[in-house]
């Protein structure tokens, strides 16, 4: 399932951390006279230069062919920070890299050098359960979600929605627009940036765990569901999950109730996402 980014005018997104250099092709070592490490730090794509380098300018070319971005080296410069990731707090846009591969063009007096880079988030959820700082009703009805990224690139987790899971608010959609973040926690968007070998725990908004009195009142079940996990990139990823209630039940006025105490666990029948879709 797959869903069409909101990008902002500038259409694409600052990259988010990567400790290590990135995947390249071809390596760098000693024998390269520019480049000396190609890294994502935070929201940018780091590109350090040797010391003795010759370089005027850098331009980052996208998968389409475009120019990504232009970079002037000034001279003794070896650092060359450039935006990827643009997740701006309590606005109703952002910018995000389109996943592939691009060409880092080095253009010095008499030549140009030229690397490709290979960026591509690609997560995968590796850990469910019941909020553990649940002491409401409320807390109690959600699922704290932990994702990984063994990709290249950063991204983030917008929302989560559900299939057959006992409330019928998350069932199977987003609320909001692909990439604006709907979410319990974390809240600030250098947490919710989600760079590759990192890890992320995440709580929506949604109450997939609240039942209906009406039909049901125990907290003795067992039942399968899946999470959908919406990517800022426009993916859609799937996990299935089998949730064994036990505990005590929290009725509300409104004839609804959650369990106190939850086990769950992942069902090996899903993979994650690569960000090209594939």
């Amino acid at each position: 399932m797959g869903l069409e980014p909101f990008i902002s005018r500038r259409g694409f997104l600052r990259a988010g951390v990567l400790s290590g250099s990135l995947a390249l092709a071809g390596c760098l070592d000693g024998s390269d006279p520019v480049f000396q490490e190609i890294s994502f730090e935070e929201s940018h794509l780091v590109v350090r230069l040797h010391d003795e380098h010759a370089v005027e300018q850098l331009n980052l070319i996208a998968p389409d062919g475009s120019i990504f971005s232009q970079s002037a080296v000034a001279t003794g410069a070896t650092t060359v920070r450039i935006e990827m990731l643009d997740l701006r707090e309590g606005l109703s846009s952002y910018d995000h890299y389109t996943p592939g591969k691009y060409e880092l063009v080095a253009i010095l007096p008499e030549r140009t050098v030229t690397r490709e880079l290979d960026l591509r988030p690609e997560l995968q959820v590796v850990d469910v359960q019941q909020r553990p700082d649940a002491t409401s009703r409320s807390d109690f009805a959600q699922l704290e979600v932990t994702i990984e990224n063994v990709g290249t690139a950063s991204t983030w987790v917008y929302e989560f929605a559900y299939r057959g899971v006992p409330s019928r608010r998350v069932e199977d959609r987003f609320f909001f627009g692909p990439g604006i973040p709907y979410l319990n926690k974390p809240s600030q968007p250098a947490e919710i940036i989600l760079g590759p070998n990192e890890t992320q725990t995440y709580v929506g908004t949604g109450l997939p765990l609240l039942f209906d009195a009406e039909s049901v009142e125990s907290c003795y079940e067992v039942i399968e569901a899946t999470i959908l996990v919406g990517v800022a990139s426009g993916e859609v990823i799937e996990k299935s999950i089998q949730i064994s209630m036990d505990g005590e039940i929290l009725l509300s006025s409104r004839n609804e109730y959650a369990c106190t105490d939850l086990s769950i666990q992942l069902i090996e029948d899903n993979t994650g996402y690569s960000g090209d879709g594939t």
